[in-house]
């Protein structure tokens, strides 16, 4: 990737190549230095980067002693308090990072020529708590042409055990992360202290299992993936990218069938070891439960199936203030499902909206009917 920026020109300045400064305030790996450094090789660059010991990136390029060109800071950029107050503000003692702020202000009266500003909180960079609350973790992953935005969401109050994302999941067709039935599932599902892991993609199908396999690949390098979905045709390429050692399959408003074809050669597929939990509404005129529950009985592997009530594709529900209710509740249901909790011997079970109590309703899982 460097080099390919490189190549595009976005490394070029007008300034005298025998002394040019670099600036790069998320400098490990490395990558992008050494790019810098090829098309440069008497500039300085220097750079703010998370410690290894925190979580951060090693560096792969040499620094400091091994390399006088490459100034290296190892702290955690978001500490450092003077460069993001006036310089006068006091941390309450109370503060869960009271003890970690940082008083310096690195590189002060330093001018560069180049400054490099991609940096991304990591998966498995630890905070506090209150500052975990405030906002997902976003970073992206690396794809030709453009980078994938990825979106981890989560209201956990400690840092996960293993710094891999429940839920590998993707909107549909049509739609964003920004959806409001991508949004309200992703909400309810991070909710009950679940992780999940969503990126934005393209209309075309193949674009997208190609998208899929990639953040997968990019996840699974902290340990292994066992979970992924999509709504629509997001859970259609959620199938064809998951590798082998893929357990469960979340699929939200699975488009069963057109007016001439069923979709269902891929279910057929799926290994009798896979659990797949389908969520349809009730209304939904690309999955009729009639003949999803067909396809079911046909699957070798173990499903169910969660059935909204009066919802349509885009888990539209009427009042429409019961939408994103409804929304979360479908979310909240499969984190359950998939830490195995309330399942008993039930397959199926229903989600509606009390217009009278204006209420969820959630019927729990039971026998088949």
């Amino acid at each position: 990737m460097g080099r390919e920026l490189a190549d595009a020109g976005a490394f070029e300045v007008d300034v005298d190549p025998q002394e040019m400064k670099a600036l790069n305030l998320c400098l490990a790996p490395g990558a992008y230095t050494a790019a810098i450094l090829e098309a440069y090789p008497t500039a300085s660059l220097s750079g703010i980067t998370l410690p290894v010991a925190s979580a951060g990136h090693k560096m792969m390029i040499p620094h400091g002693a091994e390399d006088t060109r490459v100034d290296a800071r190892f702290m955690d950029i978001t500490m450092l308090l003077r460069e993001f107050s006036d310089g006068n503000m006091t941390v309450p003692s109370d503060h869960p990072d009271a003890m970690n702020f940082i008083q310096q202000s690195p590189f002060t009266g330093v001018e560069f020529d180049l400054v490099l500003r991609d940096a991304q909180i990591l998966r498995i960079h630890e905070r506090a708590g209150k500052r975990d609350d405030i906002e997902p973790l976003e970073y992206e992953v690396d794809y030709p042409k453009k980078p994938i935005k990825c979106v981890i969401t989560s209201n956990r109050t400690e840092p996960p055990d293993a710094p891999v994302p429940d839920l590998i999941f993707t909107h549909g067709a049509g739609g964003t992360l920004n959806s409001d039935a991508t949004a309200n599932f992703v909400e309810g599902f991070a909710s009950s202290e679940s992780s999940i892991l969503c990126f934005q993609g393209n209309m075309n199908l193949q674009s997208r299992i190609k998208m899929f396999k990639a953040v997968i690949e990019n996840a699974s390098e902290e340990a292994p993936i066992t979970c992924v979905g999509g709504r629509s045709m997001g859970a259609r390429a959620a199938i064809m990218a998951a590798p082998t050692g893929i357990s469960h399959y979340v699929l939200v408003s699975y488009p069963l069938h057109t007016e001439k074809d069923v979709r269902d050669e891929i279910l057929l597929d799926l290994p009798q070891s896979a659990k797949v939990i389908f969520v349809s509404g009730k209304n939904d005129d690309m999955c009729e439960i009639e003949r999803l529950d067909t396809v079911r009985e046909k699957m070798q592997c173990q499903t169910w199936r969660v059935v909204v009530e009066g919802a349509d594709h885009g888990m539209v529900v009427k009042p429409k203030a019961g939408t994103k209710p409804v929304g979360l509740k479908t979310g909240e249901v499969v984190a359950e499902w998939l830490r195995g909790e309330g399942l008993g011997d039930g397959h199926e079970g229903k989600i509606s909206w009390s217009e009278e109590s204006e209420q969820v309703q959630w019927t729990g899982w039971q026998a088949e009917s």
